[in-house]
């Protein structure tokens, strides 16, 4: 009989290790504020409830255009701070993960597609972060998502119990604005420019010209990635108007700021090495 219980006990142990190893390792996974209520209960498998002391956050703009690409950052302090893992995902938009992460997709939702860790993640100094991709919903009216994340900060013990910490971050609230669109113009473009927007004072549609020259490293099969934002004048980035690949040409976006206050905004091109900054004056 005592060989029996203590044969029990060892398979129970094995199993228990496994499933920590597996369920830490290989990500969290449908534990975010949005499955709150069914599968979404943070780390029970760590300890049931949350630590106010580990404090998880989502940073990145506030304010995005409809199907745009954006980038997110997920950081979290307290807590052991050993090794830490997390869970990321969103109420109406799109997930997807950031190269050189160390991150994963996890589909155990047909509804949910969780962005988590692959591996735990060391903890540098007092914290630990991953960055994640956010693709917004495309819509033709203003309308508000949520992003959504957990944090599990552990001892690396491999055995989840009260010693490792886990909480959830405050919802983080996107307003998507309308996409108006970018066109291209024309097929051809001599140098990198960012053109002054026009009009300028505007009250609420501008529209900014851009060119993007075809030379070494920008072909038009492969293009060159690019990036339009938009900043206040705290340098705040309130809006990407544009974050994908461009083949040569020169391009127009008509951005429509009817949702923003008036004031002084700088808009900035990114493309390849080449940066330019220019200013302009919203008037309501």
């Amino acid at each position: 009989m005592k060989r029996i219980l203590t044969f029990f006990l060892a398979v129970l142990t094995m199993l228990f290790v496994y499933e920590t190893i597996v369920s830490f390792q290989d990500g969290i996974g449908v534990h975010t504020r949005k499955n709150l209520g069914t599968s979404g209960d943070g780390c029970i498998c760590h300890r049931p409830d949350s630590t106010a002391g580990v404090v998880v956050r989502i940073t990145g703009p506030a304010v995005v255009m409809g199907n745009s690409s954006n980038i997110y950052r997920i950081t979290m302090r307290g807590g052991p701070a050993i090794t830490g893992g997390f869970d990321f995902n969103v109420k109406y938009g799109n997930t997807d993960t950031v190269p050189g992460q160390g991150t994963r997709i996890i589909l155990e939702d047909p509804s949910s597609l969780d962005i988590s860790h692959s591996f735990p993640k060391v903890f540098s100094s007092d914290s630990v972060s991953w960055l994640v991709k956010y693709i917004a919903p495309d819509t033709n009216i203003v309308i508000f998502d949520t992003l959504y994340a957990t944090g599990n900060s552990t001892n690396n013990d491999l055995f989840p119990n009260d010693s490792d910490k886990w909480n959830f971050s405050p919802n983080f609230v996107v307003m998507v604005t309308p996409s108006i669109g970018i066109k291209k113009i024309s097929t051809i473009a001599e140098v990198f420019a960012l053109g002054q927007n026009y009009p300028n004072p505007f009250n609420p549609v501008t529209r900014i010209r851009f060119s993007i020259p075809l030379s070494r490293g920008v072909s038009e099969g492969r293009g060159v990635f690019a990036k339009l934002i938009i900043y206040d004048a705290q340098g705040k980035q309130v809006a990407v108007l544009v974050n994908e690949q461009l083949s040569s040409g020169k391009y127009e976006y008509d951005w429509d700021a009817s949702s923003y206050a008036s004031g002084v905004y700088y808009y900035k091109l990114i493309a390849g090495s080449y940066s330019e900054v220019k200013k302009m004056i919203l008037i309501k």
